[in-house]
């Protein structure tokens, strides 16, 4: 049997599709030319054009004998038919386009640039284009007068006020409009901040917003530094300083690696020595630390006499001598070390898990905290005491057992490995070969253990293997033992899955209730509310409640959902129609293509590859 290739389009459109009042339709008149009406069906643009579309800024596309132009909804001409393309710059301006040349018109129909370059190029908010001729490119005024001579490879917006100028590949950058003679040009030019780092050969130095030079080009390397207030300078290996406007603040007396605080200072290596900077005062005072090991979750970490410190972006120090290595987790926990053992403590140096473990794993999940709570089951969820999600994974001696945010223990520690989910506060432990699950209470959700667990996407439901049998379970551990079940496919939809019997597919409750009959090649979600079942030369379309939405079989569907009202785009006998959520006929099967503008609330409907106009949702042709 031959594979058939199912094509299911899903389109899902949220919010209110009537963001624009359609003033407009496009229509096809009596006489067999197009034009458009106003709700009433009166004649708004003359029936006297090959096409007409819809364009942006309320305007209409109109089309005779190859050439276009623009029509506004009062059925007034802003653009004459006189180009091959029209596109919009703003809804006052539009570009134009005559056998490959450019150039702009207003709605009045004035010409700003004459159609004779090669591109056009703009940018919100500026008052100039960029344009080309013969290779060649200028920058001309809204107005559309010439600012500069085409003198150049290449122009480009650069940035919000700023030009790039290319030159015998070559750059320049400009505050705006410039001539050759203006303008120094370099081997690159990279922007930073307000300033443009530029390179003459192998040298580095800066410009400031002004283009002008505050920092020489002669330097090997330069970059933004702490928090983008500095610039760091490399000569020769060595580091020094300088302020935003260029002024230098520290001899070259430092070398990587370099530690910036919040508080003006920065932590440098002489040697085997670690010394305090400060811009501000400019003192270089010695450090009473070993080390520096790296920067983890904002904090630096340092070795002082064996012991591991945490130092703040305000230089302020956490756990000074009491621990051999501390790992922030967060902003309020660390996990810390003693005598090669680990705990947990929180910012204020009080112990949430004793220092007593071979190995701790934080679990967690990159979530706001003020979103949190969605993650969590109704039922699980403590109103008095705000729950998190994050939990610890702790080994001790080869045996493994969960604690929870709070520092207590969940599941004890003696398991040979467990699995804590951090979306459903659900943990799956493994003992002796055997998988069960516990709950973040530490209840132990089901009486037998089995062969293997695995939960759903979502981690909501439980399918739970033994040798000979296949059952499935929610998260509270009401279990269902299922008869002849070789597989289990959870759905979206909560409580449903599809499985699999005597080579054919159905659908499932977690009450091992049938909603859909084995009866299917396949079968799996079309969205949260849809199912598609598969058969040899088509597809059907079921509710969640299991019912057809189409009785009959068809080859491919596009929902539409509009104001949560359902309509079915679809392909059935080699021609399109349109469906209610009732199966009902909106659009007759008898269009080659039909696509949904959600801009308009129209479908547009097509015929033999051409296309003969549109048709609204209540049913009204405009053709």
């Amino acid at each position: 049997m031959n594979k058939i290739k199912i094509i299911i389009f899903f389109l899902l459109i949220v919010g209110n599709l009537f963001s624009q009042d359609i003033s407009l339709i496009p229509s096809k008149g009596s006489n067999g030319l197009w034009g458009a009406v106003n709700a009433t069906n009166k004649e708004v643009i003359p029936f006297a054009f090959d096409k007409v579309s819809f364009y942006s800024f309320g305007y209409f596309l109109v089309e005779l004998d190859g050439k276009k132009g623009l029509f506004n909804s009062e059925g007034n001409k802003v653009v004459s038919l006189k180009y091959n393309a029209i596109r919009p710059i703003d809804k006052n301006t539009f570009r134009v386009f005559v056998d490959g040349k450019s150039g702009v018109v207003n709605k009045r129909e004035r010409e700003i640039l004459p159609t004779e370059f090669n591109s056009i190029l703009f940018r919100e908010g500026s008052d100039m284009f960029i344009v080309s001729k013969n290779r060649k490119y200028s920058i001309y005024s809204k107005k559309g007068k010439q600012q500069t001579p085409f003198s150049f490879d290449n122009i480009s917006f650069y940035g919000d006020k700023h030009f790039l100028y290319t030159k015998d590949s070559k750059f320049a950058v400009h505050k705006g409009i410039a001539s050759l003679s203006d303008l120094k040009f370099y081997d690159d030019i990279v922007r930073k901040g307000e300033c443009f780092l530029v390179r003459d050969g192998s040298n580095w130095g800066v410009l400031n917003s002004s283009c002008d030079v505050i920092i020489k080009i002669k330097y090997d390397a330069i970059e933004l530094f702490g928090s983008d207030q500095y610039f760091k300078v490399k000569k020769n290996n060595n580091y020094a300083f300088f302020d935003l406007k260029g002024e230098k603040l520290t001899r070259y007396e430092f070398s990587n690696p370099i530690f910036y605080f919040e508080n003006n200072v920065c932590w440098h290596q002489v040697e085997e020595d670690w010394y305090r900077y400060n811009f501000v005062t400019k003192q270089d005072e010695p450090l009473n630390i070993t080390r520096i090991i790296d920067v983890v979750n904002g904090y630096t970490r340092v070795v002082n006499n064996n012991y591991v410190e945490l130092v703040d972006s305000t230089e302020s120090t956490l756990f000074g001598g009491k621990y051999h290595d501390v790992i922030p987790l967060s902003n309020n926990l660390f996990k810390v070390q003693y005598m090669r053992k680990w705990g947990v403590v929180n910012i204020y140096g009080d112990q949430i898990i004793d220092v007593a473990f071979d190995k701790i794993v934080f679990n967690t999940v990159d979530v706001k905290e003020d979103s949190s709570s969605a993650l969590f089951d109704v039922e699980l969820k403590n109103k008095e005491d705000k729950i998190y999600s994050e939990s610890f994974t702790v080994s001790n001696k080869g045996k493994v057992g969960v604690y929870s945010i709070k520092g207590e223990e969940v599941v004890p520690v003696v398991f040979e490995e467990v699995e804590a989910s951090v979306y459903n506060l659900m943990i799956r432990a493994k003992s002796k070969g055997k998988y069960n699950v516990y709950n973040r209470q530490g209840v132990r959700l089901f009486d037998d253990n089995y062969k293997s667990i695995d939960w759903s996407e979502n981690q909501k439901y439980f399918t739970l293997f033994t040798d000979t049998t296949i059952a499935v379970s929610d998260t509270l551990g009401v279990v269902a033992k299922l008869k002849n079940m070789n597989s289990v496919k959870w759905s979206l939809k909560n409580d449903l899955f599809f499985d699999k019997q005597d080579d054919f597919y159905g659908l499932r409750n977690i009450g091992s209730d049938t909603i859909i009959e084995y009866k299917y090649k396949d079968i799996y979600d079309l969205n949260e509310d849809y199912f598609v079942g598969v058969v040899d030369s088509g597809v059907f379309i079921f509710n969640s409640n299991g019912a057809k939405v189409i009785n009959d079989k068809i080859k491919s569907i596009e929902v539409v959902d509009k104001n949560e009202e359902l309509c079915f785009v679809v392909f059935k006998d080699d021609s399109f129609g349109v469906l209610n959520s009732k199966g009902e006929t909106i659009i007759p099967f008898e269009y080659s293509r039909i696509t949904f503008d959600k801009d308009h609330d129209l479908f547009r409907v097509e015929k033999n590859s051409k296309f003969v106009g549109y048709i609204s949702l209540d049913g009204n042709k405009y053709f």
